[in-house]
């Protein structure tokens, strides 16, 4: 992919991992939209922010709307919004917190790429970037929820990348390992920062590396594929 003069999308873009791309993406020459449930505290200079509840079909909508109405030259959707519910399925959380847990990993995910892939098709080079997670590799216990939609994720970017092979839309899947945000402040684990993840996706993005895993997420892909045993017993932590 050409590293400059895109307009790209971010969802979840306010804080983490969302906002390290796209201080990748800004620093190299393109622009970017950051969508989020409210604005952050410190903006990104040069960013535009839209505020939507991704959880909420008729809010994706309007997103899609605006888009196509205001941002006709997008050509770089990412899909890296997510939500996670640590506990026990059935015990400390029940169908209707893990509703909006799947509206946000798979529902948002499914809505944008339908509404927007309109747009990317007119464009020369376009990209639809999701991510993913290692959990997609091997899940762990406490999260049953989330690895199954990033699970999803996986296996939907794969059919997306083949059905849009003979188009200029190229699918990309980002799997991160842990990295230190909001989101897993109460994990243990060794963990790598928003921008050191960042820094990954830049050089597989560049070098059009369909499926870009960063940090220990290479190491368990290696391992998964010689012992699914062994990978299975390093994400349960046995």
């Amino acid at each position: 992919m050409q590293p400059s003069g895109h307009k790209v999308l971010i969802t979840g873009g306010t804080r983490g991992i969302g906002a390290a791309l796209a201080e990748k993406f800004l620093a190299n020459g393109n622009s970017v939209i950051l969508v989020g449930r409210g604005e952050p505290d410190t903006p990104l200079q040069g960013a535009i922010y839209l505020t939507s509840n991704l959880d909420q079909e008729a809010d994706r909508a309007q997103l899609i709307e605006t888009l196509h109405r205001d941002h006709k030259d997008l050509s770089v959707l990412i899909n890296n919004a997510g939500i996670q519910h640590e506990g026990r399925f059935g015990e400390d959380w029940h169908y209707a917190d893990y509703a909006r847990e799947v509206e946000v990993n798979i529902g948002a995910v499914l809505h944008l790429c339908d509404g927007l892939i309109p747009l990317l098709r007119n464009k020369s080079e376009a990209a639809i970037v999701n991510v993913s997670s290692a959990l997609s590799i091997q899940p762990k216990p406490s999260s049953p929820i989330y690895c199954a939609t990033k699970s999803f994720v996986r296996s939907f970017s794969t059919s997306l990348r083949l059905q849009l092979a003979t188009s200029s839309i190229k699918t990309f899947e980002l799997v991160p390992p842990l990295v230190d945000t909001g989101m897993t402040k109460d994990t243990k684990g060794s963990k790598i920062t928003p921008s050191d993840l960042a820094n990954a996706f830049w050089t597989g993005w560049c070098r059009n590396q369909p499926v870009i895993l960063a940090g220990q997420a290479k190491a368990l892909h290696i391992i998964d594929r010689l012992s699914p045993a062994l990978a299975a017993r390093l994400v349960r932590g046995d």
